[in-house]
């Protein structure tokens, strides 16, 4: 994908990276979900920053502050990573977008 960094992933080989929060990273090791949002900053971005439920939860509360960074400790994965943590999370019924359509 031009224009992506690429990073390898010992499972996937060179991908695109991603992120996201440590919770949807272990998630993804054990197969299960703690959900997956996404706010695009543009309809064409690939893979945009993702966080589980949790930490939206905390967002909603008190608003996105510095120290949610290193609650949310976000990890690098590789794009097949991000979209199997994803598919993971669409098929729970946990997975949202907070672009505006």
């Amino acid at each position: 994908m031009p224009g992506v960094e690429q990073i390898r992933c010992d499972a996937h080989g060179e991908q695109p990276m991603s992120f996201a929060c440590t919770h949807i990273a272990h998630g993804l090791l054990n197969g299960t979900t703690p959900g997956f949002i996404i706010a695009p900053e543009e309809p064409a971005e690939a893979y945009p920053l993702a966080w589980c439920t949790d930490c939206e939860n905390v967002v909603g509360n008190v608003g996105w502050r510095h120290w949610l960074d290193e609650l949310a400790d976000f990890k690098m994965l590789c794009g097949v990573c991000y979209l199997e943590a994803r598919d993971l999370a669409r098929d729970a019924g946990t997975f949202r977008t907070l672009r505006e359509e």
